[in-house]
């Protein structure tokens, strides 16, 4: 395993540290709840609506549906009037009687805990999977939804413009993920987005990354120039001395993601970045 590098302990520990502090208290986060099924449950509910919405259904359908087997015999009339609290209930229980059905089928009515063949199972997302896998299985697997894709494109300000893909977004949100506290990461990611890093008002003064975050150095995203004489410039000198961007990410404790994102323009770095960059190719 890579030992992380300086950047990402120290992502992991101001976003830790904030989160022990500032964690919503919901019901599925309770230690008893930390159950395969019940983060399932979760899932379903918080699908196209608030967690506070979500929470107030939580208790009253697992009091009905207890377990995936009481799911799975139940009928898609009564799972309407369950999800009749949290809205659009036709879609959520045709989806839910199409979950169940096929876990009855498939897996004997239990849920499978490998990613893949969570990825199989209708209405189960590569968000949901990896909850499920992280929050019930105690696997660790970091959860990226568009939340958590804002709070990195506005700290390594990215452009509103550029093709953000998720599956970038996940490759940097695994490589961030701390394996003892992946639960703990995930839910301070999710409410870090939802309390502090929001789409209208961020409130960076409360943000636990803003003291190396390019949104709260630099202004909204939007103002991103394209590649500056000085990322041009760091750019080949990087090749000319033979560093690959792995190599300069472990020696200056700065993420890969980092490095990509200021050479390719889509930052303006901070002078302390410069200044940790141009330390090693300078040498």
């Amino acid at each position: 395993m890579d030992v992380p590098t300086e950047f990402e302990q120290g992502f992991a520990d101001s976003l830790l540290r904030w989160w022990s502090w500032d964690l919503r208290d919901l019901p599925w986060r309770k230690q008893a709840n930390l159950t395969p099924y019940r983060i399932l449950v979760a899932e379903l509910l918080l699908k196209r609506t608030t967690a506070a919405a979500a929470a107030r259904s939580y208790l009253a359908f697992l009091t009905e549906y207890p377990d995936l087997e009481s799911l799975c015999a139940t009928t898609t009339a009564r799972l309407e009037a369950r999800f009749a609290q949290v809205g659009l209930h036709r879609q959520r229980a045709k989806s839910t009687s199409n979950l169940a059905r096929y876990l009855t089928e498939q897996h004997q009515s239990t849920l499978p805990d490998l990613l893949e063949d969570l990825l199989r199972v209708p209405s189960i997302g590569p968000y949901s999977a990896r909850a499920i896998l992280s929050f019930g299985f105690d696997k660790p697997n970091a959860v990226v939804d568009s939340n958590v894709q804002r709070i990195f494109r506005r700290f390594h300000g990215v452009q509103p413009s550029e093709s953000n893909k998720i599956s970038d977004d996940q490759a940097l949100a695994d490589q961030l993920l701390p394996v003892h506290a992946h639960r703990q990461f995930n839910f301070a990611m999710i409410d870090l987005g939802s309390l502090v890093c929001r789409p209208v008002s961020p409130d960076c003064q409360r943000c636990p990354l803003s003291e190396s975050c390019n949104y709260k150095l630099v202004g909204s995203a939007s103002s991103v120039p394209g590649p500056s004489g000085i990322a041009v410039k760091m750019r080949k000198k990087r090749k000319a001395k033979g560093f690959s961007l792995t190599a300069l990410a472990s020696i200056t404790g700065l993420s890969k993601a980092t490095i990509i994102n200021l050479e390719k323009g889509r930052t303006n770095p901070s002078q302390n970045t410069v200044k940790r960059i141009s330390s090693v190719l300078e040498r």
